[in-house]
């Protein structure tokens, strides 16, 4: 089910070179879903939206990881580690917090200085007092500085170099909202559905909202929270919106997103059922294999890329009006040279209520707003 389109607003752009050549690593493609021989990709980045309204950018590198908070006066910090860090949040001053993987049991949560000097380290996993950490776990953003470990089920304070528990629930994983609360999904056996509870984490005080059946698909895959109270859902097509009174409002099929200086932004979005495939204005029919993905524009139409079994693919070339023109066979490093949408992810959601997501290209990383698509009025 389909309930309205979706627009992309470019928000900020980093290129490789600005962003160092240790940020733009390339690796092969090893997911399950994908054909051989593996293509070479460039690693995934996130996009966090901050308390202070700032993005940030968090992307692995050959050392560790890179954070830059985006914006005029852009600030950047490299964090020195051999594991793998899942997430991480930039202080204004410089400050980074992050939370790294040592193994599948064994976590540790860092406090990493503007010289880029260890602080403080909390270790979390298996061993310790904070068992429930997992590759899930994200750390939220309050204002005034306050930093939380969210896992599912329980939120902790990090952000002093000791882990206080600040509450326990039967639920799902939390995100920060912009009023100052934590919210998350909770299951009503009852109804057998998800609802939504927020929760000051000073008074301890909750309210839940009762979700309709049609929301379920957001608060399943929660991203984050705008000021209207509204809550977002969705990590890989299926992006989403509740209202702050339960009832799902917004749902849309993103696929492929390109961006360029000649073209600015197209999305393709998938419409019901499959039916059909929307870039921007233009409604084609299913290509044969219904994973032909955007990855280009050009100025006479559009690249889409075709798996192949046994392949790294086919290029399918369309006119404006959708018709194929050409195809041919992908080249090997095809992902470095056409664009490639990352996902959504915990915390990507702005206090105006934009989902922001990074699309790579081969010039760099854009920085892109999705919305709900203004209606007409009659």
């Amino acid at each position: 089910m389909v309930i309205g389109a979706v627009t992309g607003q470019v928000l900020d752009f980093v290129s490789w070179d600005e962003a160092g050549e240790a940020f733009a690593v390339a690796v092969p493609d090893t997911s399950s879903d994908h054909q051989w021989p593996p293509t070479t990709v460039r690693v995934p980045t996130e996009l966090r939206a901050l308390a202070d309204g700032s993005l940030q950018l968090l992307s692995p590198t050959t050392f560790g990881a890179r954070l830059t908070r985006l914006g005029h006066a852009r600030l950047r910090a490299d964090v020195d580690s051999r594991h793998v860090v899942l997430d991480a949040v930039l202080a204004p001053d410089g400050f980074a917090i992050t939370l790294e993987c040592l193994d599948a049991e064994q976590y540790v949560v860092r406090g990493i200085d503007s010289a880029g000097i260890e602080t403080w380290v909390i270790r979390v996993g298996a061993d310790s007092h904070l068992a429930d950490v997992s590759e899930r776990s994200r750390l939220l953003a309050g204002a005034g500085g306050r930093v939380f470990l969210s896992n599912v089920g329980s939120l902790w304070r990090v952000d002093e170099g000791t882990a206080e528990l600040v509450d326990r629930w039967q639920g799902m994983a939390a995100v920060w909202c912009p009023d100052g609360t934590f919210g998350y999904a909770r299951y009503d056996p009852e109804r057998r559905v998800l609802d939504w509870v927020t929760t000051n984490p000073d008074t301890g005080r909750s309210v839940a909202v009762v979700a309709d059946r049609g929301a379920q698909e957001v608060l399943s895959t929660v991203i984050g929270v705008d000021q209207a109270g509204r809550v977002y859902g969705g990590f890989g097509r299926p992006l989403g919106r509740m209202s702050a009174s339960g009832e799902l409002d917004w749902l849309v099929d993103v696929d492929g997103v390109t961006v360029s200086a000649a073209h600015g932004v197209t999305i393709q979005s998938i419409l019901n059922g499959d039916k059909g495939i929307r870039l921007d204005t233009v409604t084609i029919a299913p290509l044969g294999d219904r994973r032909a993905r955007l990855i280009g524009r050009t100025d006479t139409g559009y690249v889409l890329h075709q798996p192949a079994r046994g392949t790294v693919g086919t290029l399918v070339f369309l006119d404006a009006a959708g018709r194929v023109v050409n195809s041919e066979p992908a080249p090997e490093n095809w992902p470095l040279r056409y664009c490639s949408r990352q996902r959504a992810s915990v915390s990507s959601v702005t206090a105006a209520g934009s989902v922001v997501i990074a699309v790579h290209s081969a010039a760099g990383v854009h920085v892109l707003g999705l919305a709900p698509e203004p209606t007409q009025s009659p």
